[in-house]
């Protein structure tokens, strides 16, 4: 890995190793064992059924991209998107 140090270069090497295979791999995150069940689809999930309608029975399949991306900005931009740092 060019540019870094060797240090760095190790931990990077042993990070990403262990990220493409086993149990905890990016296949889990990615795609998991099946349909509806990798971590991603979860995050997204929790985030849209918890934080955007508060609603626990929220169903994926009413997913819409336009609709849901507006809304989801109008209720949580101002602490996901902050304008102000300090």
């Amino acid at each position: 890995m060019p540019g870094l140090s060797a240090l760095t270069a190790r931990a990077y090497s042993r990070l990403f190793a262990r990220g493409r295979s086993g149990t905890e791999g990016w296949g889990r995150y990615i795609t998991g064992s099946g349909p509806g069940k990798s971590f991603a689809f979860q995050m997204g999930l929790g985030y849209m059924r918890d934080f955007v309608y508060g609603d626990p029975k929220w169903d994926f399949h009413s997913f819409n991209p336009e609709r849901d991306a507006q809304i989801a900005h109008q209720k949580l931009a101002a602490i996901s998107l902050p304008s102000d740092p300090t």
